[in-house]
């Protein structure tokens, strides 16, 4: 009995497919969502350690329930945890009437996942104006618009733009009323380049640029009709990427059609490992299978190398220890298991 529990433990740390059960209605894209977040062995660990909340404590319930499970597993108490939590928000507007919708979803992810995560899956967005003065370009200042949501959970990208076009650096022009700063350092700046238009309608130069701070990057395709009304998202993507001179490499993806969504995961400390999670199972799957399918994306989950090196080399390093209060029912196991 100790030599199953034990397997069946190793197996699932290390990447043995375990599938969530899709066994209620529109909750095809949640499981498909969490069975990639669980397969990134940092993300499942610092789920276990910051389960303070209702919430949270059920997500990483349901985590370590396919940890320690060699079959599949139902989402529905999560499932029905986070509707009942969603419906109970104060929240303007009738889209809060679909929490399962896919957008929806990851806003509750963003709530009180963020702290827990966003070390590891933040995205910078910056947008800084500058002004043209004596043939040159000062910068201005950073547009208030962007200083509450420069920090992101994951990117927008727009079907029928490559992911590497998404994170370009862009700039556009736009007209500002250029208003003396209150920085003075940004004043002085400004007048000692001989710049007297303090008040002015000018055109300014915008500059965007999103960078990854994270070691995780996940793009979320625009416009992808979650009704069905789109068949194609025509996604740019490669398995590798680069993204302010380091390397990325694809983990992770989920594929919709006709409102449904199923995910692609490599579940191994091995790019050639893959697997294809829908709700009738799971079923191994090539790399180059996997990657085969450019239509019908709707969201991509990258690593950056260096790490997904060091797990390679040593899978220990982000071993995913679950709490005995997380979850109790698995205590004498787990101590067993040395976990």
């Amino acid at each position: 009995m100790f030599l199953v529990v034990l397997l069946a433990v190793v197996a699932a740390v290390y990447g043995a497919p375990v599938n969530l059960v899709n066994n209620m209605s529109h909750t095809c894209y949640i499981t498909t969502a969490l069975q990639n977040l669980f397969y990134i062995p940092p993300a499942r660990s610092l789920v276990y350690t910051n389960s303070d909340g209702e919430l949270p404590h059920s997500l990483a319930q349901l985590f370590a329930e396919m940890q320690t499970s060699s079959t599949a597993v139902s989402i529905t108490s999560f499932y029905r945890l986070y509707i009942a939590d969603s419906q109970q928000q104060d929240r303007p507007g009738a889209e809060w009437d679909r929490p399962e919708d896919p957008d929806i979803f990851f806003t509750k992810l963003v709530e009180y996942m963020v702290p827990i995560l966003g070390k590891m899956f933040l995205l910078e967005v910056s947008r800084v104006a500058y002004v043209p003065v004596g043939g040159q370009l000062l910068e201005y200042k950073t547009l208030m618009e962007m200083e509450t949501s420069s920090i992101q959970l994951f990117l927008y990208l727009d079907p029928g733009v490559s992911v590497e076009q998404a994170l370009a650096e862009t700039s556009f022009s736009q007209s500002m009323n250029i208003t003396k700063p209150a920085d003075q350092a940004t004043v002085d700046r400004f007048e000692q380049a001989g710049f007297t238009q303090w008040g002015e309608q000018l055109d300014a130069t915008v500059i965007k640029k999103t960078s990854a701070k994270g070691d995780m990057l996940v793009l979320q395709v625009r416009d992808n009709d979650s009704d069905g009304g789109s068949e194609s998202s025509n996604v740019i993507y490669s398995d590798t990427m680069q993204v302010s001179g380091e390397t990325f490499m694809l983990m992770g993806l989920i594929h919709t059609m006709s409102g449904h969504y199923a995910a692609t995961v490599c579940t191994e400390a091995s790019s050639d490992t893959w697997y294809h999670f829908d709700d009738v199972g799971v079923t191994k799957v090539d790399r180059s299978a996997a990657l085969a399918a450019s239509d019908n994306v709707f969201m991509l989950f990258y690593v950056r190398q260096c790490e997904w090196e060091r797990w390679v080399a040593d899978p220990t390093v982000y071993k995913p220890v679950i709490p005995p209060d997380v979850y109790a029912s698995e205590k004498i196991k787990l101590d067993k298991c040395g976990l």
